[in-house]
């Protein structure tokens, strides 16, 4: 999640229901836990949850919830994905209605070919709704939106994809900062405080490195230095920062 941050990529939306219980258990093992790295690390949270030709509102929302676990109280937005053939109009407007009377911010996530094709719900029942659209490998923010629904919040422009070789897979989406930062988030003071916070992390890695770098193992004096860059590593790799910098000057003398 550091390295998404440190690119200028915002906002983390996690599965949260597929839509059946094939691969549930291992979603709900990794939910909260991708939830919490992504929030720790600065980012906007998200989930999003599958209307279900198989199940009603009720499994799917219990589910939605129960996937989440502990951060479902930190989620103000929760989009309903609209791709699975045969959805009836009332799973989709019943989700999105029950996710509204918990609280939850709404948009529907979907695509042209679903929209010409796949499914033929009353689109112009959820019209009150934003949209997210997925159309891939096209230039992000350029996707036309679909005319029954409200406007459009979001373009999911590639599908996929492991930008960084993390060996994990993501979609990547153009937003709109207005709807999704605009709506739900950290307040401005949090988020100042973490780009100061992030700034100190900044400082105390090059720091480290040269340290690393510069420091000769010498009798006692290079054993304090030794745990005391450990103890820095440390801090660092668990996010607990200092509540003073270090005496840089002093450890490197």
């Amino acid at each position: 999640f550091r390295r998404f941050y440190n690119a200028g990529y915002r906002v983390a939306i996690q599965d949260l229901w597929t839509g059946g219980y094939l691969n549930n258990k291992q979603l709900r093992d990794v939910a909260a836990l991708n939830l919490a790295d992504a929030r720790a690390e600065g980012f906007i949270i998200a989930g999003y949850s599958n209307a279900s030709p198989w199940y009603d509102t009720d499994v799917s929302l219990r589910e939605t919830i129960a996937n989440a676990g502990p951060m479902w109280d930190a989620l103000d937005v929760v989009a309903v994905d609209v791709e699975i053939a045969g959805i009836p109009t009332e799973r989709i407007l019943g989700l999105a209605e029950a996710l509204e009377a918990v609280g939850k911010l709404v948009c529907i996530y979907t695509g042209w070919w679903y929209y010409n094709g796949e499914g033929q719900p009353d689109w112009t029942s959820l019209s009150r709704y934003p949209q997210w659209l997925a159309w891939y490998y096209i230039d992000p923010g350029s996707v036309p939106p679909i005319p029954a629904l409200g406007p459009l919040v979001g373009h999911q422009y590639y599908g996929s994809s492991d930008p960084f070789g993390t060996g994990i897979q993501v979609d990547l989406n153009e937003l709109d900062d207005n709807w999704w930062e605009g709506n739900m988030g950290m307040t401005a003071e949090e988020r100042q405080e973490l780009e100061r916070v992030k700034r100190r992390q900044d400082l105390l890695l090059a720091k480290l490195q040269h340290l690393e770098r510069n420091l000769a193992p010498v009798g006692q004096a290079s054993a304090e230095n030794a745990a005391a860059i450990a103890k820095a590593w440390q801090d660092y790799n668990t996010g607990r920062i200092p509540p003073q910098p270090p005496d840089w000057e002093s450890l490197e003398s």
